[in-house]
Parts: structure tokens; sequence; C-alpha cells
């Protein structure tokens, strides 16, 4: 059976790789977070009136996330 030797070059290669994957994550953690003032919105006429009101007063829902608005 044949060992396994890894160089210098491949385990730098190696810790790029994971850093570059780590800095992806810290600095793109989530991109689909709403804006806070178009999930209150919705919530709050939701709330209030018992329907989804646009800031117009148009029955639009717009919040990406309809179950955060519940």
């Amino acid at each position: 059976m044949a060992k396994l030797t890894l160089s210098r070059e491949h385990l730098l290669l190696g810790l790029c790789v994971i850093m570059a994957i780590a800095v992806g994550l810290v600095i793109y953690t989530s991109t689909g977070r709403d804006d806070a003032h178009i999930t209150l919105w919705p919530a709050y006429t939701l709330a209030e009136r018992g329907e989804i009101l646009n800031y117009s007063g148009e029955r639009l829902e717009q919040s990406s996330t309809l179950s955060f608005v519940l």
C-alpha cells in the first residue's frame, strides 16, 4: 500500500481554500433577510385590521417570508 504524503504546498493550498470558505460564510451569512419594516408593517396591519396591507392600503403581501408575518 502506498503512503500518502502531503507537501507544504498542498497544506497551504488547503488552508487557503478553507480560509476563503470561512470568510465567505462570515461575510455572506444570510442573504434572505427582510428589512425589519417590510416584515413589521404587514404583521401590524394583520393584527390591527385583520388583513395584510401595503403602506398605501393595497392588499399586497410584501414580505418574502410569510411565516415571519404570521
